[in-house]
């Protein structure tokens, strides 16, 4: 993976390019600020530390910062290829995308691309309320998350049951908010390496970028940004183990794996149960479940973040074509809603 010169490089009026691993500690720190400051960018994937983490496993890195009067306005990081295609950064690791902004920042998203060298950015994690991206949007989608108010009071009863059927069945249970254990991570990449295998997906693990960016999280336990891996041990063994990515108060659940053999006692389910549980002792009141469908998902869910796909061209007449495409799917999508017929309603 090749990438321009670790220094900057001036690329159009007040937005210049830099390889992610030359940022300098003003820039980290004022990217810093302007994820705290909005809750949309919350996600721990917005955090500089995790840009720097990716960087360090990929030299492809790259940020775009956008400075007006002298002020940091903006840091767009991402991944370019050979052909000027680009992706959001830490790629298929990441399940948040967008621009660290300041908030009401007036931006064109083609400019920036162009000053960026790119042809296009695509993106399918994207949250809506910046407004940077969001008219290059052709798919909209969500996030399901569980909200921890309250919840440790609805699941308790259920969590002691199902703990108590795992001690009879295996052996006496211990349980660890987070593991230090090398061990205990490298049994999660095992198992979540034979699921993508047996599902017939490409085992993300067998890359040694990716490996070497979640050894390197799991390594950090910040409260801004830091990894948690959570175990659960029954009868002596490793039953289920969660590995979260964290900022502040927001917890993301990464990879959740767990052994096949106990599948019927549902560990993994147990040991997320016990996350919930404890979370608000470590500061933690979200824990975001990401993008797609599960059954656990579904019964513990509790709260929704909207997400949007899209690509955002760096040609204005193709930005202008994209949005006129989009538009066209909204009108057609909505005058569907209006003719659908009256019994394929839900009453929820």
């Amino acid at each position: 993976m090749n990438a321009p010169p670790a220094g900057a490089a001036g690329i159009g009026d007040g937005i210049r390019v830099v390889n992610a691993r030359a940022l300098q500690p003003a820039e980290i720190a004022a990217w810093s600020a302007l994820q705290k400051a909005d809750p949309v960018i919350a996600s721990p994937f917005f955090r500089p530390e995790f840009t720097s983490v990716v960087a360090a496993a990929r030299s492809d890195t790259l940020v775009g910062i956008v400075e007006e009067s002298g002020e940091f306005t903006a840091f767009f990081p991402f991944h370019r290829d050979t052909l000027g295609h680009g992706r959001p950064v830490g790629d298929q690791l990441s399940d948040y995308h967008s621009i660290v902004a300041r908030r009401g920042l007036k931006l064109n998203a083609c400019r920036l691309l162009r000053a960026c060298g790119l042809k296009d950015w695509q993106f399918d994690h994207l949250p809506p309320g910046q407004g940077i991206f969001e008219r290059f949007r052709s798919v909209e989608t969500f996030s399901p998350s569980i909200h921890l108010a309250g919840e440790g009071e609805r699941h308790e009863v259920d969590y002691q049951r199902r703990l108590r059927k795992l001690e009879r069945e295996v052996g006496s249970a211990a349980w660890e908010w987070h593991s230090a254990d090398p061990a205990a991570l490298n049994q999660l990449m095992q198992w979540k390496s034979d699921q993508y295998v047996k599902s017939g997906k490409r085992d993300n693990f067998s890359l040694p970028w990716v490996r070497q960016v979640i050894e390197k999280i799991h390594g950090m336990e910040g409260t801004d940004f830091g990894g948690v891996l959570s175990v659960l041990r029954a009868g002596g063994r490793i039953a289920a183990v969660h590995f979260g990515i964290r900022s502040g108060s927001i917890l993301h659940s990464w990879f959740p794996a767990y052994d096949p053999a106990l599948a019927k006692l549902s560990p993994g389910t147990l040991l997320l149960m016990g996350i919930v549980l404890k979370g608000p002792e470590h500061g933690i009141d979200c824990i975001d479940l990401g993008k797609g469908k599960a059954f656990y998902k579904e019964r513990l869910t509790n709260h929704t973040t909207p997400l949007i796909e899209g690509t955002v061209p760096a040609s204005t007449i193709r930005a202008t074509v994209t949005m006129l495409c989009s538009g066209l799917k909204e009108r057609l999508r909505t005058a569907h809603a209006w003719v659908r017929p009256v019994s394929t309603a839900t009453t929820d």
